[in-house]
């Protein structure tokens, strides 16, 4: 699987009731790739990044994440991680609980000690407090915190730049930048084109329900 894209979409077609969001979008993505993914609010950005997580079934339509279709969830959870606005942390746990609940899940046997590196490349090395007291800033950080410990094939990520103060956004883009040098697949749904671009290699706009053919960022 390992020479197959990163993803294959065909004719993706999602609507709620009568509303369609996508209506036949397509798009070939090559491993280790970094996409930015842009279109205005309600346009269906996180909608297309959910079913590509697998959290959400298309209407209509086919593809391919990692080289396994999308109903194979099982496989494909393993090896993709979504970073949205509902980061699907446990809100009774700390934030070193949950890293050690998702190294579990992932079968990945992770030392205390590297869950604690983790959280301390995010800033987050001192806080013990529970989930439910995190400010928005916070639970983005732990989610990137788990992104370092799972090293994920393919991560998406919805508006990481969001609810993060300047040295959260730098943070952010550095991380996202390591990743890229590691070679992990990224696409990155944002309002700041400003600080995507500078680590994407691609982008594409969401339109209508249509993907444009994806191109080299549009540096400012």
């Amino acid at each position: 699987m390992t020479d197959s894209p990163a993803l294959e979409l065909t004719g993706l077609v999602h609507r709620y009731a009568r509303s369609y969001v996508l209506r036949g979008a397509n798009l070939q993505l090559a491993r280790g790739e970094v996409l930015a993914l842009y279109g205005s609010n309600g346009a269906g950005k996180t909608t297309l990044l959910k079913i590509m997580a697998t959290a959400l079934s298309p209407s209509r339509g086919t593809g391919k994440i990692l080289g396994f279709p999308l109903n194979d969830q099982q496989r494909i959870r393993g090896k993709v991680l979504l970073v949205s606005h509902h980061l699907g942390l446990y809100q009774e746990l700390s934030g070193l609980e949950n890293l050690e609940f998702s190294a579990k899940m992932s079968l990945k046997n992770t030392p205390k000690a590297s869950l604690q590196i983790a959280l301390e490349r995010v800033g987050m090395g001192s806080v013990t407090a529970r989930v439910r007291a995190y400010s928005s800033g916070m639970r983005k950080r732990l989610a990137l915190a788990k992104m370092l410990i799972l090293e994920p094939e393919l991560v998406l990520l919805d508006e990481p730049f969001a609810a993060l103060d300047p040295e959260g956004k730098n943070l952010v883009e550095e991380l996202l930048t390591l990743e890229r040098q590691r070679g992990t697949t990224l696409i990155i749904a944002s309002h700041e084109p400003e600080r995507t671009a500078k680590i994407s290699s691609l982008e594409t706009t969401l339109q209508n329900g249509l993907l444009s053919e994806p191109n080299a960022p549009r540096l400012a």
